[in-house]
């Protein structure tokens, strides 16, 4: 398997969101999105993220954040609080915590983000934030790619990301098909509310809703 991932030019993007009176946020965050719903016959990592259960989602989060996490644990290895985030939400997936403490947890390693002035290993903390919160709803799973992604980008540069950028994304793909595929198998008690698989996965319906226009017809 070998997808196809569609990563735009950087400079002009962002130049020409400036002109208009764009943040570098927003750029970073026009850039990202366009990764990573590639078109056509590419593999789209949000298209795949929509299909999963939300067991699947958390085991695939929490096995991507470990890098994201090693990273920043290597330049800050007195700060805990984003592995203690991760531990306690792997906990309350497993029923084993509940969801205050796992809270408190993530925005406290949402909160080193803003302590440490530092912006690549900021999002970084985001990014791992986003990875234990998708225990509490789909919709966040897409965060951990997003903040890792922008500290990708901020690192490299805006001549070099492209291929660092495109070969996270190939990751993302391929581990979250090993866990589609492979979740079920492990004996793992889950908490409960994990195990409705009735539940809509509520990235997909938020996308759904963002595209319907106000007259309820879908918009091509």
């Amino acid at each position: 398997m070998n997808p196809k991932l569609a990563i735009p030019d950087a400079a002009p993007l962002v130049l020409s969101l400036r002109s208009v009176g764009y943040t570098l946020e927003i750029a970073l965050a026009d850039i990202i999105d366009n990764s990573i719903t590639a078109k056509a016959t590419e593999i789209k990592l949000k298209g795949l993220i929509e299909q999963q259960k939300h067991r699947v989602l958390v085991m695939w989060a929490l096995d991507c954040a470990k890098a994201p996490l090693a990273q920043f644990e290597e330049k800050y290895p007195n700060e805990s609080r984003p592995r203690v985030a991760l531990e306690l939400c792997e906990a309350w997936s497993r029923g084993t915590v509940k969801m205050p403490a796992a809270k408190r947890a993530i925005l406290d390693a949402h909160a080193v983000a803003k302590e440490i002035d530092d912006r690549v290993y900021g999002a970084l903390c985001h990014a791992i934030g986003h990875a234990g919160a998708t225990v509490h709803v789909e919709t966040h799973a897409l965060g951990l790619p997003f903040y890792e992604l922008t500290a990708l980008i901020l690192k490299f540069g805006k001549g070099d990301y492209q291929r660092p950028v495109c070969e996270k994304i190939e990751y993302y793909c391929y581990r979250l098909i090993y866990w589609q595929e492979n979740t079920d198998k492990f004996d793992i008690e889950w908490a409960r509310f994990l195990m409705d698989d009735n539940r809509p996965n509520k990235e997909k319906l938020l996308n759904e809703k963002k595209g319907m226009n106000l007259t309820g017809v879908y918009k091509f």
